[in-house]
């Protein structure tokens, strides 16, 4: 079922405070005002899209597109195409000229998400359009010029994908003038209740569930509750809490908890036993195994 509530509501949901927050929310104001690339790092879920959007939204370039793509979501020569575009017959289906991420994003910002899990081949690139400030279209052979501003992130470990040859170390400078790293929900408990009652509000007024309150239970057991898919994982337990729920209030038995604590340690146990076996499948060679499990 397709969601009434925007995901980019919750911008106003964050308030940047608790634990480290107030000083990352520094860094991000300062930063936003030049134009240095900064680099998320994080869990998913934490938020770091909502990050990068108050990065710009505070900047000189508010005015400006704001274009996001996740690198992981697209096989590399979709991926290729999407960034910087292509000329016509450059490719079979290529019947006209398409304007890359790149181009529309200029004088603005761009997102680009799990920046680790970017294709090697397609790094070079990359690097080229930070330093040269400039693209060429697939097919293309004029270079064109581009004013953008790169915002990255990524929930993989960086480094040890430097370390493995796997993501180059030069871009990784590049990309980090600025690092922010994003605690976990878990590590932000102040802030849970606050998001929990805002989009509950958003929630309750969409479907038109009437004036919906959380328990005293029910907020125990938010808290005391691990989150392994942060902000976003609340989200949608508070959604379907709050259409499912009977009466004025939300109890701790509609959030359904208890069963997914099971679940996820289950699935943990089972993940941890197939990894198990893979390695020794694979002469415990670590390199082999992980291009078997993709």
């Amino acid at each position: 079922i397709k969601s009434k509530i925007k995901p980019t509501k919750i911008k106003n949901e964050i308030n940047l405070c608790g634990k480290n927050l107030d000083s990352i929310k520094n860094i991000a104001l300062k930063s936003a005002k030049s134009d240095v690339n900064i680099l998320l790092l994080g869990e998913s879920g934490v938020g770091k899209e909502v990050f990068a959007k108050f990065i710009h939204n505070h900047s000189n370039r508010s005015n400006e597109p704001f274009i996001a793509i996740n690198m992981a979501a697209l096989p590399e020569n979709l991926l290729e195409s999407e960034l910087f575009g292509y000329e016509k017959g450059a490719f079979t289906d290529a019947s006209a000229s398409k304007t890359g991420l790149f181009e529309l994003a200029n004088k603005g910002s761009i997102f680009l998400d799990e920046i680790g899990d970017m294709p090697l081949s397609l790094q070079a690139k990359l690097l080229r359009a930070i330093q040269e400030k400039e693209i060429t279209r697939l097919g293309g052979t004029k270079s064109i010029k581009i004013d953008v501003r790169f915002i990255s992130a990524t929930n993989a470990n960086i480094y040890e994908k430097i370390q493995n040859h796997s993501f180059r170390e030069d871009l990784f400078y590049r990309l980090q003038t600025i690092i922010l790293e994003i605690p976990p929900l878990r590590e932000r408990q102040d802030e849970i209740i606050s998001i929990a009652n805002s989009h509950l509000k958003e929630v309750a007024k969409a479907y038109q569930c009437g004036n919906k309150k959380l328990s005293p239970d029910t907020i125990d057991t938010l808290l005391s509750y691990k989150w392994p898919g942060n902000i976003r994982e609340l989200l949608s337990i508070i959604e379907r809490a709050t259409i499912l729920s009977e009466g004025e209030y939300i109890t701790k038995d509609d959030l359904f908890l208890e069963s997914r604590n099971k679940k996820v340690s289950k699935c943990e146990e089972l993940e941890r036993q197939y990894l198990k076996e893979a390695y020794i499948a694979n002469n415990n060679n670590l390199e082999q195994t992980a291009e078997m499990l993709g």
